[in-house]
């Protein structure tokens, strides 16, 4: 039903490469303009600045901001003498570098650590001073907002993820938000809370339909966002959705009571909770059950086929080992 509808569920992460991707190529040529601006930036007080926390600092904070230093230096070698000196980076090309591995760096798992985010607070601040230093050159500041356009969409992947995801923004928070979005962002959004709702749906069939119960449920409020967002006709896959959440939990249920009530009949009647093979037992109560519901034949005949063929099961399982001594 929701595939008829949506089509197949969106795969967030390939999303927002293809974004990421995308906006490279938008402004890679923004870019090599910024590069051939000569203009030389001056870092010598973010060195300054770093040494002064390196005084007191320890553990992988120290660490990291030595690693980072180094990024802020080159080796020249010397003409006349060939002897190799480190030189402080001044350029745009060079500094830009610099700030996309520190971007890279602070996105690593190891940052979501206690002890990381420490450490990668040091370095987002030495990111930022580079990040004012490359924008006093024009063209790098507009190939960032550039940049940062093209990453909206990216960005539009996530908050509708979060929006279904988390359930934690109100219907007026949402109308406001999503209306203010450019055309390609408002997509993206919809990509990121149709990938949620395909993880709901995916869970649900997997017995946990509290999420499912979240989102399609008639109050829930990001069934009046996801209508927002899609428009009055999704309101009937929803409703669909819900209606179908709802029989598979009362069919789990009711198949769960059948299979106790069944278990408990077969080790009452029968005495099989003395047998050791217990696991045969059961399963063939569950058979039982099954056909409690299907055929309708009434608890006592399907026990009483559960106990006969767990205990011809058994019996086979004897047989064989004897012949096997």
């Amino acid at each position: 039903l929701f595939e008829s509808k949506f089509g197949p569920k969106p795969d967030l992460e390939a999303e927002k490469e293809a974004v990421h991707k995308a906006a490279q190529k938008a402004t890679s040529g923004d870019y090599k303009l910024a590069h051939a601006n000569k203009t030389p930036l001056d870092l010598s007080n973010l060195v300054d600045d770093i040494d002064k926390k390196l005084v007191n600092a320890v553990g992988e904070k120290a660490s990291l901001l030595k690693e980072v230093k180094g990024y802020l230096f080159k080796d020249v070698k010397d003409p006349t003498t060939g002897e190799i000196s480190k030189v402080l980076k001044n350029d745009a090309a060079s500094l830009h570098e610099v700030r996309i591995e520190l971007d890279s760096l602070m996105n690593k798992p190891e940052a979501k650590t206690s002890a990381g985010k420490n450490a990668l607070g040091a370095v987002s601040n030495v990111r930022d001073k580079i990040d004012e230093a490359l924008k006093t050159i024009p063209e790098m500041q507009a190939a960032d907002e550039k940049f940062a356009k093209h990453m909206d969409v990216k960005n539009g992947l996530d908050f509708g993820y979060n929006v279904i995801k988390k359930g934690n923004i109100n219907k007026e928070e949402f109308k406001r938000a999503f209306d203010s979005f450019e055309p390609e962002v408002k997509e993206a959004t919809k990509k990121g809370m149709l990938a949620a709702t395909g993880d709901i749906v995916d869970k649900s069939t997997q017995g946990e339909l509290t999420g499912a119960e979240r989102i399609f449920g008639k109050k829930a409020v990001n069934r009046a966002n996801f209508i927002h967002a899609f428009g009055t006709d999704a309101e009937d896959v929803l409703q669909g959705l819900h209606k179908e959440m709802v029989f598979r939990g009362t069919e789990r249920g009711v198949i769960h009571g059948s299979q106790t009530a069944a278990n408990e009949a077969v080790k009452s009647r029968y005495g099989v909770g003395r047998v050791t093979n217990e696991s045969s037992v059961t399963g063939e109560a569950a058979k039982g059950a099954v056909i409690d519901l299907i055929s309708g034949i009434g608890p006592i005949a399907s026990t009483i086929l559960a106990s006969k063929r767990a205990a011809s099961g058994i019996g086979i399982k004897y047989s064989e080992n004897r012949l096997g001594q």
